[in-house]
């Protein structure tokens, strides 16, 4: 490590410290950890689906692997198993790794470094879902129609055995054909359905009006070796947002059971809820977009004319000739929306047209995540409910 590089290190340690985000480990979870990780394979109250051809789908770099997936068709349209990791299972409420997680928030990244929420030993291993070792997993299983409409939905706690860990880039190219090494896959099927259950997933999506924004992202490297930041702008292939609906599908139907049994005194749900924009922050929008149109003498495609933001985005002209514009509109847009914030009343969701939202899909990386399986899962009778106390709540209680 350079003497510049152990500088920036040093920088992003003392932004931890403002944010009051300890990067210590007391001894009482490097012991938790070294327990858990000697005894990863506890099978109880899971049922066997390790002969599904699970497989993880995410960027090449990813090492907590949160997610898998299985989809098969059916007589009457697709059946979709998406695997999320059991971090619930093992990081307990009053425990050492709940009670550090819980002060971390969620892990934190910066350019070359980071500082996960949870033991690279458990996110890296123990509960991340690794090819071809077996895993506990909180698995969805989602019915949907010919039209990609959910039908019915179960949560289970089982056990999978992830074939393949595979690339958003690795699927596209395999998908455009530009390679056949997942032909004889016994997930290959499954990678199929992903495509044609994304596509009727985003069709659906417009049908709602759902915001879809054309998103890039940025991705800034620390090169040791030149002693300097990179920057690079990666674009979000169609495997990516195929994989995205199934997230999002998960989470909208986690969400809408947690509100369906909001009744119950052993549940603390948290939603994570986005209010649509302030009339006065849509009557600047105009004001802005009528601008850009009148300084780039744009024709009608360009302007808004008070429809729906989603079908607004979706009428906008295609082609790199146009990205810039689309790039700076699509960025007044997201000015004009609300932020989204977590919280323990269900509500609606905007820019995904939806009633109810939650976060299933990230339970390694954001204690939400944990805390809202934990309580699924209790309500659900696949836990034992932990005592409510203030200082193992999530702050919903």
């Amino acid at each position: 490590m350079s003497e510049r590089t152990g500088a920036i290190i040093e920088s992003y340690k003392a932004i931890l410290q403002k944010l009051r985000v300890s990067r210590a480990v007391s001894e009482a979870c490097l012991a938790q950890t070294a327990e858990l990780a000697a005894h990863p394979l506890d099978t109880r109250g899971t049922e066997d689906l390790r002969d599904r051809p699970f497989v993880t789908i995410d960027n090449d770099d990813s090492r907590d692997l949160d997610q898998a997936l299985f989809i098969e068709a059916t007589a009457t349209g697709f059946l979709v198993w998406y695997a999320l990791a059991d971090a619930a299972f093992f990081i307990r409420p009053g425990s050492p790794l709940y009670e550090h997680a819980l002060r971390q928030g969620t892990s934190h990244y910066f350019p070359g470094w980071s500082v996960p929420m949870l033991p690279a030993e458990l996110s890296e291993g123990v509960i991340s879902l690794n090819p071809h070792v077996d895993r506990r997993a909180v698995v969805f299983r989602v019915a949907l129609d010919t039209n990609g409409v959910v039908t019915a939905v179960s949560i289970k706690r089982a056990m999978i055995h992830s074939q393949a860990k595979l690339s958003y880039d690795g699927v596209q190219a395999w998908l455009d054909g530009k390679h056949h090494d997942h032909d004889n896959a016994p997930y290959a099927q499954s990678l199929r359905h992903l495509q044609t259950v994304g596509l009727l997933r985003m069709e659906l999506a417009r049908e709602r009006e759902a915001i879809m924004f054309e998103r890039y992202e940025p991705e800034v490297r620390l090169n040791d070796a030149a002693d300097r930041f990179e920057v690079a702008r990666r674009i979000r292939n169609d495997v990516e947002r195929y994989n995205e609906q199934i997230s999002l599908l998960c989470n909208t139907e986690g969400a809408r059971l947690m509100a369906e049994l909001g009744h119950s005194p052993q549940l603390q749900s948290v939603f994570r809820v986005h209010l649509p924009p302030l009339s006065q922050r849509l009557a600047e929008l105009q004001e802005v977009l009528d601008d850009i149109v009148k300084t780039h003498e744009l024709g009608p495609q360009w302007q808004w004319k008070g429809q729906s933001l989603a079908d607004y985005l979706a009428q906008l002209p295609a082609g790199d000739e146009h990205a810039r514009l689309r790039i700076a509109i699509e960025r007044q847009v997201r000015y004009a929306n609300r932020s989204s914030d977590f919280s323990a009343t269900v509500g609606p969701h905007f820019a995904l047209g939806v009633d109810h939202y939650a976060r299933f899909t990230a339970p390694m990386r954001e204690i939400v995540g944990i805390f809202t399986h934990k309580e699924a899962l209790e309500v659900l009778g696949m836990q034992p409910a932990s005592p409510r106390k203030t200082t193992n709540s999530f702050g919903t209680g």
